[in-house]
């Protein structure tokens, strides 16, 4: 996924990739530009992208958290995954914490301030402790499975793009 700064860049990427591989997230200026493995290559994705008029979307342990906050208010169950492998117990006390806010969110509770904040908390601490941090998120909708990587790279479908662009820009990713 990429961040576009001008509509004309939409047009330019439609003309290097064809308008079969370009799709646009409809509430935000994100671009998703298809490839798969046989032949279409994400280095030859990457050599033709103009990043004169584009940046390519990381997603920080900040932005991380609006997502799992996002995906918890859609009551939607979320798989985190990080760089480097954790203790059980601390993996488990994170997915705890997330679980948590989903149900509150399941039960009308709009906002869990404290369960961020100590979701914020446990992330700090597995950086500290471990040099951990989220590498991707995962979420289905429906049967579809939708995995968000930390380098922009989303695997996911036509059917999900307005979802994923909701989960995205409902708290300002």
């Amino acid at each position: 996924m990429i961040n576009i700064y001008k509509k004309s860049t939409m047009k330019k990427l439609i003309k290097i990739f064809g308008k079969d591989y370009v799709f646009q997230f409809p509430m935000s200026k994100v671009v998703g530009l298809s490839y798969n493995y046989e032949d279409r290559k994400l280095k030859t994705v990457f050599e033709n992208i103009p990043f004169n008029e584009t940046q390519q979307l990381y997603i920080t342990p900040t932005q991380f958290v609006k997502i799992i906050v996002n995906l918890s208010s859609l009551g939607l169950r979320t798989h985190v995954e990080t760089n480097i492998e954790i203790p059980e117990e601390d993996k488990s006390s994170l997915n705890r914490l997330i679980h948590n806010l989903r149900r509150d969110a399941t039960l009308g509770i709009k906002s869990n301030d404290k369960i961020i904040n100590d979701i914020n908390i446990k992330l700090e601490e597995l950086k500290e402790e471990y040099g951990a941090s989220i590498s991707s998120i995962s979420y289905f909708n429906g049967k579809d499975h939708i995995s968000l990587k930390a380098n922009g790279i989303l695997f996911t479908d036509q059917n999900s793009i307005e979802l994923t662009d909701k989960i995205l820009t409902f708290r300002g990713i």
